[in-house]
């Protein structure tokens, strides 16, 4: 049974960083499946994840380029030129440019005794290679039991026969059921997208469904085969793809001039005829070479004919009645320069071993003219390529090609000018630099900024160029550079196109952060100036946030959350500032936001000053700083406790009064801002204890310390400590006669103004116990 359908195979025209399939799918074969014979064995019996050494064959051209050498993959596919990974049986993501040639990629591993990975390369007339076939025998996807099957890949070499690929399928038996991803296809390029390969599940029982094989050129085909009984392809199913030259052929270089510095010329045709140039430009050291099957009549002359230093033939130059140009049986001559300058050679040894084998370098190893062609990869007819042609006079002159003016057809009655330049610029000496562009690096934005995607460079490169950038898909600018403002992450391409329509692409990914939210409440935002505040940060996201927190425009915490007491009355600005792990920001100024009031600072005196035993009574007098509206005194004799709120009462000592009492006053003002004040009194022959309940370290030789002072006091039991708002110990006396200054630290720092806390231990003369009092008191600078 037979079953074939027509095709025909595209070529593009391919550039590094540019994707492109230059084998099209477009039909299938049923055939007889003939295991290989006379193989050369890979992998035998137990097999799995594993790839082969470099295998050497014909060159094989595939993406403009030709490769000398393969490697194997037992995951059905290969790949030339490079190895690929021995633990990846993914096709698609093996190194970018690396040309892979799949089969039947999946995870395979070998079936029983009689699996194999092998290849035969198959000879032809002369014993010239004209293919590779690569096989793998009994196989299956990895842990399916039972499974088995077969299939080959075969590239036929772009010398001998027409170049092209072929998968060809064998046997297939107990396909298990489980659905598994199997890439099949070509990829030529730095593509790793899935589109340069299709995705096909093998389904027990189904059939299989047209895919569609390339990148962009439309040809539908059946894969494996709509007829496989059990939703496989039947025995000896082969799918082809063929090279063609006559559409989308890579693109030589047909520029006029190769080399403006150059002063090689070269004439080339087939029929020969009558070639007059005409030395119009001045071009020192002029040599000249031709080169035709058929005799040819060269006559040269132009302002510049005493340039020319060397005339070369070398072709057939047949006179046996080869005369499509209508000259006669004639031979080679040239006229117009001095003959001693003339050489006439025919079908001289070529001297020169491409890697292909499209000419007579392959064939004969002689110069016997040309088929007019500029693409070496195309089949020469029996004469010499274009590489071929300009190796041999680069050879017999020395210097460098300035052009080289190739054509089939008689030359008749035109003159070539040297000003006008050749059709071919295909120098086998001559490295064309690689095309390449480079654009910025990728980049992350906050929204709402502007972004700058450019190009960075574009080297070696045939202008003039145009340039489309797109953003996700869409195009936003036709400038190598611009500015754009992305409301969201995507890809941004710049896709460069050159004089001859070729193309680069090269993509940046911008990424756009969200700006954080700033946020934040206060506990209250009316208090007293002893009072202590806290805000709280509630900005948006909550985690991974950098926070700067601002009092009038000045720093005040890094802190998540502050908790501060306000250093004066007045009203104060709150500023917040949060980063994001990416540098977005948000600020939150809130003016005018808290208020702080003024508050009284309480203080009193007592008369008389040291209270013996026997006093009746004590003298209270309001000492307090700042305006007050109300007084509480509160007097706790030990027994009872009396308070008044009178500004400067008197009260009585009772008689069961111990040997001492305590004394506070608070004090409020209108705004209801409070603060007091604690003195304890000892009624031991003139023993007193007197607590400050503020200080003003401000220079002014006046309540400069903080220091307690008393009478019959134990100085072997006395001891003051400091301790700020957060309840570190900031200073510590012994002594009496030493109080705490305002500064603290091994830097000596001044202290804040604001509310401290102190301890103070002490024992009269006379008490069995020492005691310990805590309390408030305010540093005001």
């Amino acid at each position: 049974m037979r079953f074939k359908i027509s095709f025909f195979i595209l070529f593009i025209s391919f550039l590094i960083k540019a994707q492109q399939l230059e084998f099209q799918y477009a039909g299938q074969q049923l055939n007889v499946y003939n295991s290989l014979f006379n193989d050369i064995p890979l992998f035998t019996q137990n097999f799995d994840d594993q790839v082969s050494s470099a295998i050497s064959f014909t060159p094989f051209t595939i993406g403009g380029q030709a490769y000398n050498t393969l490697f194997v993959s037992t995951n059905g596919f290969l790949t030339l030129g490079q190895a690929t990974s021995s633990t990846n049986y993914n096709p698609i993501s093996q190194a970018p440019g690396m040309p892979v040639i799949a089969p039947f990629a999946c995870n395979l591993e070998s079936t029983n005794n009689n699996a194999r990975v092998s290849y035969q390369i198959v000879t032809g007339f002369n014993n010239v290679p004209n293919c590779i076939i690569v096989q793998w025998q009994n196989v299956r996807r990895v842990g399916m039991q039972g499974e088995s099957f077969s299939f080959q890949a075969k590239l036929n070499f772009t010398s001998v026969i027409w170049p092209g690929i072929e998968f060809i399928y064998g046997d297939y038996s107990s396909v298990n059921s489980t659905q598994t991803p199997i890439e099949i296809g070509i990829r030529i390029g730095t593509s790793s997208q899935g589109t340069a390969f299709q995705n096909i599940q093998v389904n027990n029982g189904q059939a299989w469904v047209p895919e569609q094989f390339g990148t962009s050129i439309n040809a539908s085909c059946l894969f494996p085969s709509a007829t496989g009984s059990t939703g496989v392809p039947p025995s000896g199913m082969t799918h082809r793809w063929f090279l063609l030259y006559n559409n989308f052929v890579p693109n030589p270089n047909s520029s006029p001039i190769c080399n403006q510095n150059g002063n090689v010329v070269i004439y080339s045709n087939h029929d020969g005829g009558t070639l007059n140039i005409n030395c119009d430009q001045n071009i020192p050291n002029l040599k000249i070479g031709i080169s035709t099957y058929e005799p040819v009549i060269v006559n040269i002359s132009g302002a510049f004919v005493g340039n020319v230093t060397e005339v070369l033939y070398a072709g057939f130059n047949s006179s046996q009645n080869n005369n499509h140009c209508g000259l006669g049986n004639i031979t080679t001559s040239i006229s117009g320069v001095n003959p001693s300058l003339v050489q006439i050679l025919t079908a001289p040894p070529l001297d020169y071993f491409p890697d292909h084998q499209n000419g007579q370098a392959y064939q004969s190893g002689l110069m016997v003219g040309v088929s007019g062609q500029c693409d070496t990869l195309y089949q020469a007819g029996g004469g010499n390529t274009p590489d071929e042609t300009v190796a041999y006079f680069i050879n017999a002159f020395g210097g460098s090609l300035r052009f080289h003016h190739t054509s089939y057809n008689c030359w008749t009655t035109e003159i070539y000018d040297l000003s006008e330049g050749g059709t071919c610029c295909t120098d086998p000496f001559y490295t064309t630099p690689i095309w390449d562009i480079a654009i910025s690096n990728d980049t992350s934005i906050c929204f709402g900024e502007s972004v700058n995607p450019m190009l960075l460079f574009n080297n070696n490169g045939i202008g003039p160029f145009t340039y489309s950038w797109t953003f996700e898909g869409q195009e936003v600018s036709q400038q190598a550079g611009f500015a754009f403002t992305p409301s969201a992450s995507g890809l941004a391409c710049l896709t460069v196109t050159d004089a001859n329509a070729d193309t680069l692409t090269e993509c940046m990914y911008i990424e756009v952060n969200p700006l954080p939210i700033a946020a934040f409440t206060a506990s209250d935002t009316l208090l007293c100036s002893n009072e202590v505040l806290t805000l709280n940060n509630q900005s948006a996201p909550q985690l991974g946030l950098y926070t700067t927190w601002l009092l009038d425009g000045q720093a005040l915490s890094n802190q998540t959350n502050v908790t501060f007491s306000p250093n004066a009355p007045g009203v104060y600005d709150i500023t917040l500032i949060v980063n994001s792990t990416a540098g977005c920001s948000d600020t939150l100024i809130l003016n005018n936001y808290i208020t702080v009031l003024d508050t009284p600072l309480a203080a009193f005196d007592f008369s008389p000053e040291v209270l013996q035993v026997g006093d009746q009574s004590i003298q209270l007098t309001d000492a307090t700083l700042g305006q007050v509206d109300s007084w509480l005194w509160s007097v706790n004799f030990g027994n009872n406790t009396e308070t008044s709120t009178q500004q400067n009462p008197e009260f009585s000592i009772p008689n069961n009064t111990s040997n001492e009492f305590s004394i506070v006053l608070q004090v409020t003002n209108q705004a209801g801002c409070t603060s007091s004040a604690t003195s304890i009194i000892g009624i031991f022959e003139n023993a007193t204890l007197f607590i400050p309940n503020a200080f003003t370290p401000d220079g002014n030789e006046l309540n400069q310390y903080f220091q307690i002072e008393g009478n019959k006091i134990d100085p072997s039991d006395f001891s003051l400590q400091i301790f700020n708002r957060w309840g570190e110990l900031i200073f510590e006396s012994e002594n009496i006669e030493i109080g705490w200054n305002g500064y603290y630290g091994p830097n000596n720092a001044s202290a804040q103004s604001g509310i401290y806390t102190y301890q103070v231990r002490y024992r009269f003369d006379g008490m069995q116990e020492s005691k310990t009092i805590r309390g408030h008191f305010s540093l005001l600078r």
